[in-house]
């Protein structure tokens, strides 16, 4: 490593004019040269986090997760436990051009690594662009065929699909809903509504309004619980509500046989639904439409869909959980949209360097959003020097970035370097879009309860990450006690008296009756807020194992540190390839002219 300074004076001035400081660095660590699998790519990787050696420069990701461009696709939600699920329902455009995504990013890596930038750190990018030429995954060459006409388009999806699973293990899940077999489970939440609200024989359609209108919060369990953490819903529109008092009223009446109940739940979920799942995926071989209720016998929907659980950090504070736990507390909770303006959209790149001009994308105007772990760990103290064996550091890094899963931020979620670069490729290019995502908080108190893998069996959501600290100024002073000891880890997480257990008979960690969030603005408010309810059983707690953090550190050809601008489209890849004209919300052309 070597050190260029280059001093401009003005002539007779006793001012310097500028001092431009240019940090020449080098690759440096032990990364292999040739990868051909992302088992392999993940082998050269630390357990947890990134490090460096040296002082904090730009990033971008090297990763393969798809771009979803339909942001009504997307649900970003934090909850107990310190983690956030992001859900995309992983629509036609979305598979369809997710090899198209890999290539637009490889090809712009390489033109700008080759012209304006180059690579620093760990060489990632060398080992991202082996997957993309590797013979496993087939890449450029599948992409080859289906423009020469060798694949239809049902063989490009399905091949994409399954490069997609392969790139991104445990995350991508095949859906396949018996919509039927779960409206006949609701029925059971039909049958309680009527029973809490004094409904009987004899209501009119009237009575079934009214009883909607006064028991808000039961209303809103009931329509979201037939799909719960699919179907999310704040509000019913007058049609809506006018399905659901007739399903009521006949129901209470007796006028409801199981294909005429069949009939009107199906009609209520294609509203609630909202059209969020008209587009087609492939079943047994052919391109079909996701959702098919055409008849009572049969409903069912069957798509890809993308789960990613994340750690985070949340705030510097506490609150205290029914069961007198003193537990971890997010500062903002309900339900919201990602704040963007006309300079940046949500990419906001702030100058503050421990951030680490990676996007901060707020979620509140006040400005709390989610960003980068934002604390250093400094390696050479000695008493974190044990971590280089731990999490597979190289031993000539000095600083690491690791985000704590604790109490840690003045407001914001915080997340791993490489989670928030994959979040941004996940999201929507364009800004328009973004400020529609949809982001829930949960009460810190609640869990998020999910069937994240369609087999019916709900689980609270949780990830495998077992780190927290302390921190000064911007500087880890020291790893809790807990960390990497899951059993004490977990009481410190959730709490010790009675949330979560280890059960002997099947190896699982189980969460006590755990209570989670619905949505729904207080009357006379417009904000959107969380209200509780707790399940009836002791439900399994899923560890999602953690993404590797997959990033490329860089700076330009001089040593300099890129602008913003070029930071930001570096998280607005867009590839459609002969798909451009479409789908509507493929912005390639767009990306082009202004990048």
């Amino acid at each position: 490593m070597f050190l260029v300074r280059w001093y401009k004076y003005r002539e007779k001035s006793i001012t310097r004019w500028s001092l431009l400081l240019v940090v020449a660095l080098s690759i440096t660590g032990n990364l292999k040269a040739e990868v051909t699998t992302v088992e392999e790519f993940d082998q050269q990787l630390l357990e947890r986090g990134v490090a460096w050696k040296g002082r904090i420069v730009p990033s971008f990701y090297v990763g393969f997760a798809p771009r979803v461009e339909n942001h009504q696709n997307i649900l970003f939600q934090v909850a107990r436990g310190n983690q956030a699920r992001l859900t995309a329902i992983l629509d036609e455009q979305a598979v369809l051009t997710y090899l198209y995504q890999l290539k637009k990013r490889y090809d712009v890596y390489h033109r700008l690594m080759g012209s304006k930038f180059r690579p620093v750190h760990q060489n990632q990018l060398q080992l991202f662009y082996n997957i993309i030429e590797s013979d496993r995954y087939n890449i450029l060459g599948t992409i080859e065929q289906f423009e020469a006409g060798q694949l239809t388009r049902q063989q490009l999806y399905s091949r994409s699909l399954q490069i997609m699973k392969e790139l991104n293990r445990w995350r991508i899940f095949q859906q396949d809903f018996d919509l039927n077999k779960i409206f006949v489970s609701w029925e059971q939440r039909v049958e309680h509504f009527i029973s809490i609200s004094g409904l009987s024989h004899g209501a009119t359609i009237e009575d079934t309004l009214t009883a909607l209108e006064q028991n808000p919060q039961d209303s809103m369990v009931l329509v979201n619980e037939i799909m719960r953490g699919r179907i999310i819903t704040t509000a019913l529109s007058r049609a809506q509500q006018e399905s659901l008092a007739e399903l009521l009223w006949r129901k209470v009446n007796g006028e409801l046989g199981r294909d005429s109940y069949l009939a009107l739940v199906q009609q209520l979920f294609k509203q609630l639904a909202d059209g969020l799942y008209n587009f087609r995926a492939v079943v047994d071989g052919k391109l079909v439409n996701a959702l098919r209720c055409d008849q009572t016998e049969q409903c069912r929907l069957s798509y890809p869909e993308f789960n990613g659980i994340y750690p985070v950090g949340s705030l510097r504070g506490t609150t205290t959980d029914r069961l007198g736990n003193k537990i971890n507390r997010f500062a903002t909770y309900g339900y919201r949209h990602f704040v963007g303006s006309t300079r940046s959209g949500i990419d906001r790149i702030r100058g503050k360097k421990y951030y680490g001009w990676i996007p901060k994308m707020d979620y509140e105007k006040i400005g709390n959003g989610i960003h980068n772990p934002a604390v250093i760990t400094k390696l050479r103290e000695r008493k974190h020097r044990w971590l280089h064996q731990k999490l597979g550091i190289p031993t000539e890094f000095d600083t690491l970035w690791a985000v704590s899963r604790g109490r840690v931020s003045h407001g914001c979620i915080r997340m791993a370097a490489g989670h928030i670069w994959e979040v941004r490729h996940i999201f929507p290019a364009e800004s328009e879009a973004t400020t529609k995502l949809r982001w829930l908080g949960s009460d810190s108190r609640d869990y998020d309860v999910f069937d994240i893998d369609g087999d019916g069996k709900d689980e609270v959501m949780g990830v495998d990450y077992l780190i927290g600290y302390s921190f000064k100024d911007r500087v880890g002073t020291g790893l809790i006690g807990a960390s990497f000891d899951r059993q004490l880890f977990y009481r410190s997480l959730y709490g010790e008296n009675g949330q979560v257990y280890l059960d002997q008979s099947s190896g699982r960690y189980m969460v006590n009756r755990p209570f989670i969030s619905y949505f729904l603005p207080p009357k006379g408010e417009e904000k959107v807020r969380p209200f509780s309810r707790q399940v009836a059983e002791d439900l399994p707690l899923y560890q999602q194992p953690y993404e590797k953090d997959k990033i490329q550190f860089f700076l330009t050809r001089r040593g300099g540190r890129p602008s913003a601008s070029w930071i930001r489209g570096l998280g607005r890849i867009v590839g459609c390839g002969p798909f451009q004209e479409e789908f509507p919300t493929c912005y390639e052309a767009r990306f082009d002219r202004n990048f």
